[in-house]
C-alpha cells in the first residue's frame, strides 16, 4: 500500500468519478432528458462529425473508464497487498473483460454507428464518422470538378 501515492489515488478516484457519472447519468442520457450535447460545444476542436460520434458513445465510455480504473488498482495493489494469484488473475480479467470490449466498441459506435443497440434511441439516425467524412470528401469533389467545367 505504501507504493499507492497521492497522485494514484487521484487517478483511481477520477476513474470511479468518472464511471459513477456515467452510470448514473445514464438512464436520463438514453431518454434524450439531457440535452447539453445536443449541439457540439464552442471549444471543441474537431468538428461537428466527431462530437456527434463522441456523443454516441458514451455508453461504452464507462466501461472503457472502469475498465481502466480496475486494471490500475490491480496493477498498483496487487503485488503489495500480497493477493493470491487467482485473485490477482480474476481482477486482470475483469479489467480486461470490460476495458477491450468497450474499447471496441467505442471505435465502431463512432465511426460506424454499429452496433444500434448500444446507440440511445434518438441518435441512431445518425451516421457514423466516416460516413460523414465520406460524403463531405465527394461534396467537396463535386464542387470542385463542377468549377473546372463552368471555367
Amino acid at each position: 500500500m505504501s507504493d499507492f501515492t497521492l497522485r494514484d489515488w487521484f487517478s483511481v478516484g477520477f476513474g470511479v468519478m468518472i464511471g459513477a457519472m456515467t452510470l448514473f447519468g445514464w438512464r436520463r442520457y438514453w431518454r434524450h432528458e439531457i440535452a447539453v450535447f445536443d449541439r457540439p460545444a464552442q471549444w471543441f476542436p474537431w468538428g461537428d462529425a466527431v462530437w456527434r460520434g463522441m456523443v454516441r458513445t458514451f455508453p461504452s465510455v464507462g466501461a472503457i473508464v472502469f475498465g481502466w480504473t480496475l486494471a490500475f488498482v490491480a496493477l498498483k495493489l496487487g503485488p503489495a497487498a500480497n493477493w493470491p494469484a487467482a485473485v490477482g488473475l480474476a481482477y486482470w480479467a475483469l479489467a480486461l473483460l470490460l476495458y477491450v470490449p468497450g474499447f471496441v466498441l467505442f471505435f465502431t459506435v463512432a465511426f460506424l454507428s454499429w452496433p444500434m443497440f448500444l446507440i440511445p434511441p434518438h441518435l441512431r439516425h445518425q451516421p457514423g464518422i466516416f460516413a460523414e467524412w465520406g460524403a463531405d470528401l465527394r461534396r467537396r469533389w463535386r464542387r470542385r470538378s463542377s468549377d473546372h467545367t463552368n471555367s
